[in-house]
């Protein structure tokens, strides 16, 4: 649906999830639920990245520990 320029998106949700949804755009400081919905995807998307960071750090430390081991053995 288009009204004065602007696209429409219905999502049919029952009383305890708007409730919850109002609480959130509340606790976001959000203007409209579109700007909710934006400020959602983007921070799922930074979780993303931040557990991508994670598991690296992880791999690292686990080839530092080997490597160590590896020096270790050597001596």
């Amino acid at each position: 649906m288009v009204r004065n320029g602007k696209r429409r998106i219905v999502i049919e949700v029952d009383e305890q999830q708007y409730e919850a949804l109002k609480r959130l755009k509340a606790i976001y400081g959000s203007r409209s639920w579109a700007d909710l919905l934006l400020r959602c995807l983007d921070n799922a998307a930074l979780i993303s990245t931040i557990m991508e960071i994670r598991n690296d750090i992880k791999y690292l430390n686990k080839a530092v520990e080997e490597t160590l081991r590896l020096i270790r053995e050597g001596e």
